[in-house]
């Protein structure tokens, strides 16, 4: 379980509660079944057709190399020497200067920034009690990402960061998923066990149900020798436990084998060798890796990867030489190094876009399909700048959202720089129209149709 929210549950294996919530089966998208109708839960957004996707790719400790892209005279894209590995995707992105979130945290260091990120909230200022919001890729998970294996695939290129920060816990550091305003959903930073939860690997039926009734023992055993507000959380966990339970009992009684299936139903990469993987830039190809496969084999349709930790002390000198502290520092530091770590994400991120792309679904592509954001909690590193924060969205959103755009916010006002109206325009291209979500009540109309 995450640091600070629950330091008894410890008692219960890691692995075990990993690999009971990665193993099940799921009915895929069938092409002869039509999707659910818009605003349904579990809907695609669509009546029929391919369903989309929503992914989140967060970068800690600020950006360089990304403030001076700008849209063309012909209307392409000049992109700043961080993004300069998109250029080949131009027509598929958009670049939103000037959004921010101004109820989360706009001052001090890097306390509570990450777990504002997906909710724009104010998070309670403790290192004991844990307090923000339902964060926007759960609240899919909950409302409209049903029917898959996965509810949502939630990553990390590193652990968990140990410590508080000026006065705010640890799991705000490192948690950008929220189920709860009080539970974090656990982010995977194992890629072997990421890929086992994606592929389903450990057995069918009977064996999945035995490693659940293990993991509910264990809790269940637990849940009478810790606190009542541990109890309560206990109690969120078990209930999505059931969740699972249920969703293979349904994966068993439906035609998971019939008709159509995604485009690839079984994994065209190796597994992953069950080691620690102290190198982030050979973790987060992997994991960028596996979240390509779990949207080709249609096993979830919202994820989220955690490319840094805020206060990340990783190191990043084997993809950039002159990279010889640790993250943090050097987003606070020297300008050249950190622009060659965004340009190195950046081009992971590429190859990521690529290969949704390339993967087509009828007449159109999961890119097509998907709703993807790459964004941070702050843009200047130095100064723990989040007055305005680094945003771009890629794919088309079935159809809904125009590509290959700049867009300046800056000077629109502060109700459109809102970065939940963002949020609501990608509610909407999925069939929910949220009366709003956090501090937001209307969408923002450039990425929406």
């Amino acid at each position: 379980m995450t640091p600070d929210v629950s330091h008894s549950t410890a008692r219960v294996p890691r692995r075990r509660v990993l690999r009971g919530l990665g193993v099940s089966l799921c009915l895929p998208w069938l092409e002869s079944l039509p999707v659910a109708a818009a605003g349904e839960k579990g809907s695609a957004g669509a009546a029929s057709g391919p369903p989309q996707r929503f992914a989140f790719f967060y970068i800690a400790n600020g950006v360089r190399g990304w403030d001076n892209t700008r849209q063309t005279a012909d209307g392409g894209i000049d992109f700043d020497f961080g993004l300069a590995p998109l250029a080949g995707l131009a027509k598929d992105v958009n670049v939103a200067h000037g959004l921010y979130h101004p109820g989360g945290v706009q001052n001090g260091t890097h306390g509570a920034k990450a777990a504002s990120m997906l909710n724009g909230a104010k998070a309670n200022h403790s290192t004991t009690e844990v307090r923000i919001a339902e964060s926007f890729d759960q609240l899919l998970a909950r409302t409209w990402g049903g029917g898959t294996h996965l509810p949502s695939l939630d990553l990390s290129c590193e652990p968990p960061c140990p410590g508080n920060d000026v006065g705010y816990a640890s799991v705000y550091l490192n948690n950008i998923s929220w189920k709860t305003a009080t539970v974090p959903v656990p982010r995977e930073f194992n890629p072997a066990l990421a890929f086992d939860s994606v592929t389903g690997r450990g057995g069918r039926g009977a064996s999945t149900k035995k490693i659940l009734d293990l993991v509910l023992g264990d809790a269940r055993d637990l849940r009478r020798r810790v606190s009542t507000a541990d109890q309560r959380r206990l109690d969120d966990y078990l209930e999505s436990v059931g969740d699972l339970e249920r969703r293979i009992d349904r994966s068993f009684s439906t035609a998971a084998d019939a008709a159509w299936h995604p485009a690839i139903s079984d994994p065209d990469m190796d597994r992953p060798a069950d080691r620690p993987y102290p190198d982030i830039a050979e973790r987060t190809q992997l994991m960028v890796d596996i979240l390509a496969l779990a949207f080709r084999m249609d096993r979830t349709r919202i994820g989220t990867v955690m490319l840094n930790n805020e206060r990340s002390d990783a190191s990043y000198r084997k993809v950039v030489a002159k990279a010889t502290a640790a993250y943090h520092d050097i987003s606070h530091g020297d300008e050249r190094p950190h622009a060659d770590i965004i340009a190195y994400i950046a081009t992971v991120f590429a190859g990521f876009l690529q290969k949704l792309k390339d993967t087509r679904e009828g007449d159109t592509s999961i890119l097509d399909n998907s709703q993807i954001l790459l964004a941070g909690s702050m843009f200047w590193g130095p100064t723990h700048d989040s007055k305005r924060l680094p945003v771009l969205t890629a794919g088309k959103g079935g159809g809904h959202v125009k590509t290959g755009r700049v867009l300046d916010f800056a000077k629109a006002g502060d109700d459109n720089r809102r970065l939940n109206r963002l949020f609501l325009s990608m509610a909407r291209n999925v069939g929910l129209e949220l009366p709003r979500f956090g501090d937001a009540e209307r969408p923002l109309e450039e990425f929406c149709s």
